[in-house]
């Protein structure tokens, strides 16, 4: 029994230890749980210290950045500020310059003023430097087309800088750059249009050559006459070894060659017959008739000649002779009658018709002209026969046309004069002989100065010399050339337009892919523009390299009182070839105010 006793104790002891250890077990575990949370909040809390630190840093850094990009804003704002202060420096200093530029100008410009020579009562030429040949009447192509040219008779270079050749008017005036230089025996050819501007009159004209200290080196007069040289045949004049004067050998000259032996005119055999000339034109025509001549010759050797027929009027300025007509075998191809018909006939006699007419740029001429008749041989340019007489050219002719009238209904001269209009061509320089400030300027027109893009030109005219050329054909119509206001009627109708020449640039180009504006503009009194002027629409070409006349008619709108001309070309895209085209003949045609 004690043993079962000691059993049962010990069963009953282990049995108070298992459930002691699950009670105790059982009260600590809240304990071990918040023990594990508190683990896991302490490596949470690591981790946003670690993340905060790195905050920092990344702070510390874009404090640095920062701190690093207002030093450069401060650095880049002195340096803008120098660059100001640098830009308003230089823009002082370019405005300093410009302004010394200017000063310096005309200083310039005033010294040559005032160093243009003049011709003194006791100056005796020094002769080193000499007028050789003088073609002071032009050309077969243009009495434009003069020269002069200056030679060397020393045995030393000469300097010609700030040399100066005058005409009497000073009008031809020509002053050597820096450094041209003369060698002896060298002959220098100055021509008009490219070395000088300014006509050389065919009679009391003078020229004078000066050195840079203006003193007189040679000189020679025409007084009333030239000492040498021919009109009719274009001799010039050349210098013969005493300094005097003889007429050329050559129909021409020889420009830029030395001199011929002379020209000597071979007399008659009194056996020898004179030819004889006549021609046959009606006393009075109008400045806008076709009408005909007939011209007879004989008595001639059995040569090739030429014919020239002209009508001349003198100018007012030079009191040289100015051809103002056309003329024409056929009636339909018409040349300016300054030049020859060539090659006309062969033989000792001819008699035939031809159809003249005064040139439209001068139909606005009235009075007492001459008519002229010339023939020479074709090969060596000899005039053989000549006539000369008075011509009468009046107003424009009108057209009028009304009902038919009885006897009682016929209206007195009186009347009949009040009712016709002067209709004129009312532009002024029309067709552009006149030049302005300079060469390349016409007249009473104001021209593009773009690249010099619109000039006045004496490479190809239509009649007379000059033209006015476009060069470049732009795809605008930025260039143009526009006349000076012209006095009309207000509601009156005028026609206006001119002729072109359109050169062909190759490469298959069609002139229809160019197209011009011909405009006219109306003015008010006060010269202010009334609308838009008028055709609003630019026409297409139609032909290359053949003078071509555009036409238009618009009535003066009622309170019109100017009109102006304005013309303009273009070319329709970039990928047309690039042309230029020549104006001549102009022309606003009606009633004048």
């Amino acid at each position: 029994m004690k043993k079962e006793l000691i059993i049962g104790i010990f069963v009953s002891f282990i049995f108070l230890s298992v459930f002691g250890g699950f009670l105790y077990f059982s009260r600590s575990s809240p304990f071990l749980a918040q023990v594990s949370s508190l683990q896991k909040e302490n490596e949470n809390l690591r981790e946003i210290e670690n993340e905060i630190a790195n905050l920092e840093v990344e702070i510390s850094n874009l404090k640095k950045s920062i701190k690093e990009a207002l030093s450069l804003k401060d650095e880049l704002s002195s340096m803008e500020k120098e660059n100001s202060k640098f830009k308003e420096a230089l823009e002082k200093r370019l405005s300093t310059l410009e302004e010394k530029l200017k000063r310096e100008k005309e200083k310039v410009k005033e010294i040559k003023k005032e160093k243009i020579c003049e011709k003194k009562e006791k100056d005796l030429p020094g002769h080193r430097v000499i007028f050789n040949e003088i073609c002071w009447m032009g050309d077969e192509e243009s009495p434009a087309n003069e020269w002069v040219e200056i030679k060397n008779i020393s045995k030393e270079e000469i300097d010609l800088s700030g040399w100066q050749i005058l005409n009497k008017n000073q009008r031809l005036k020509i002053i050597f750059e820096e450094g041209t230089k003369i060698l002896p025996n060298e002959i220098l050819l100055l021509k008009r249009g490219d070395d000088f501007s300014g006509a050389i009159k065919n009679s009391d004209e003078a020229l004078f050559l000066f050195d840079k200290d203006c003193n007189l080196e040679d000189e020679v007069f025409a007084t009333p006459s030239w000492p040498a040289g021919d009109n009719f045949s274009k001799r010039t004049a050349e210098r013969k070894n005493d300094l005097s004067w003889q007429t050329s050998q050559n129909p021409g000259g020889t420009p830029g060659k030395e001199n011929s032996s002379g020209f000597v005119e071979i007399e008659k055999k009194e056996e020898e017959k004179e030819s004889k000339i006549s021609l046959s034109f009606p006393k009075e025509i109008f400045a806008n008739q076709e009408f005909q001549v007939s011209l007879s010759v004989s008595d001639l050797e059995s040569e090739t000649y030429d014919i020239k027929i002209s009508i001349l009027k003198i100018s007012d300025e030079s009191e040289q002779k100015r051809t103002i007509s056309e003329i024409s075998q056929t009636g339909e191809e018409w040349q300016s009658s300054y030049k020859y018909l060539t090659k006309v006939f062969s033989g000792d006699s001819f008699s035939g018709n031809f159809k003249l007419r005064v040139s439209q740029k001068y139909q606005d001429f009235e009075g007492e002209a001459e008519i002229s008749a010339k023939v020479r041989q074709s090969d060596n340019k000899k005039v053989v026969a000549e006539f000369k007489d008075e011509i009468k050219v009046k107003g424009l002719e009108i057209a009028m046309t009304s009902e038919p009238q009885t006897k009682e209904e016929t209206p007195s001269s009186n009347e009949t004069q009040l009712q016709q209009k002067q209709i004129k061509n009312l532009l002024l320089n029309y067709s552009f002989e006149e030049e302005g400030e300079s060469p390349e300027i016409a007249a009473n027109w104001t021209q593009d100065p773009t690249a010099n893009a619109t000039i006045r030109i004496n490479e190809l005219a239509k009649s007379g010399s000059w033209s006015m050329k476009q060069k470049d054909i732009t795809t605008s119509y930025g260039r143009e050339f526009i006349s000076s206001p012209i006095p009309i009627k207000p509601g009156e109708n005028y026609k206006f337009g001119g002729w072109y020449y359109l050169l062909n640039p190759g490469n298959n180009a069609d002139p229809t892919a160019y197209r011009i504006f011909i405009q006219i503009c109306w003015l008010t009194e006060d010269k202010s523009i009334i609308g838009e002027c008028y055709p609003s629409q630019g026409q297409k070409l139609s032909t290359f390299a053949n003078w071509k006349e555009v036409q238009i008619e618009k009535d003066a709108p009622p309170n019109a009182a100017y009109a102006q001309l304005k013309v303009r070309a273009k070319r329709d895209s970039s990928d047309i070839p690039k042309t230029s085209i020549y104006w001549d003949e102009m022309f606003v045609i009606g009633p004048e105010r």
